[in-house]
């Protein structure tokens, strides 16, 4: 039965994708730095669009010095948004603003001469910003964009000793966005 529905939702999601417009769009710049950043978002209708945005990074780093003989970390954000687009020329286009969900989850392991340590940090916010989006007539678009907005929860933890220490989350997450993509 639970097959038979998720059959069912995948055919309703991609039938009314044929009647809408979809984009694609990945941060060529994060991609230099082992940031791999993609979003999708789902043009509603002229003036809004819906967008789920998932980054990962993950790399052997040599941030910590000599004294450090290896480090490696991980990190991943989910950004959920939804744009209203103010006056578009072709729907889904140009200046507009958008309210969001962000979820951040980060994790560290550092192994020196002392010992081992990880280190970890969530964070669950919400925020507002605003941004611009050109899209060419060939479906080529690139999207910029900024956002500030509050933390609620979450922080960093920090084992290796005896004892574990929590630090409270920063209050305030900043978002930004530059991507080139494809509209369908």
């Amino acid at each position: 039965m639970k097959k038979k529905f998720m059959i069912l939702g995948a055919f309703m999601m991609f039938a009314t994708m044929g009647f809408s417009q979809f984009e694609v769009k990945v941060n060529p710049i994060g991609l230099l730095w082992g940031n791999m950043d993609l979003s999708g978002e789902y043009i509603l209708n002229d003036n809004m669009g819906a967008e789920a945005e998932f980054a990962y990074y993950f790399k052997q780093d040599d941030l910590f010095g000599a004294s450090v003989t290896s480090s490696k970390s991980s990190r991943f954000v989910g950004i959920l948004s939804y744009k209203y687009y103010f006056k578009p020329e072709d729907g889904g286009d140009k200046f507009y603003a958008f309210p969001y969900f962000r979820y951040k989850s980060s994790k560290f392991s550092i192994t020196d001469d002392a010992g081992n340590y990880d280190i970890s940090y969530t964070a669950l916010g919400v925020g507002f910003g605003f941004g611009y989006k050109w899209v060419a007539t060939s479906g080529l678009l690139f999207d910029l964009g900024v956002g500030a907005g509050k933390n609620f929860g979450g922080g960093w933890n920090w084992d290796g000793y005896s004892t574990g220490i929590v630090i409270p989350v920063w209050p305030v997450n900043f978002i930004s966005r530059l991507s080139i993509g494809y509209r369908f």
